[in-house]
């Protein structure tokens, strides 16, 4: 898949008490201190589609395994507008 700046992307998995993961990722330029084989994204982690917790990294483009879908880039704008009013 080719990763793009300013895009979302996701990926999935299940805990073992078969919760969803759903990691939600929005594409960052990469700076200087990017490694030359990671992608610089901020991260939303849902847990059955509930948010959890919010990051930025640098991370292996082979972990962006789809394209976000609309109701988990909402979810992902509504975490990060609440973390960056309670700042």
């Amino acid at each position: 898949m080719n990763i793009e700046v300013g895009k979302f992307y996701a990926n999935d998995s299940k805990r073992i008490d078969k919760a969803l993961i759903t990691n939600v990722f929005l594409v960052h330029p990469n700076n200087t201190d990017t490694p030359n084989f990671q992608v610089r994204v901020s991260v939303v982690t849902l847990i059955n589609k509930v948010p959890k917790n919010n990051f930025y990294c640098h991370m292996n483009p082979d972990h962006l395994k789809r394209m976000a879908t609309e109701e988990v880039i909402k979810l992902f704008e509504e975490q990060w507008n609440v973390y960056f009013t309670h700042q």
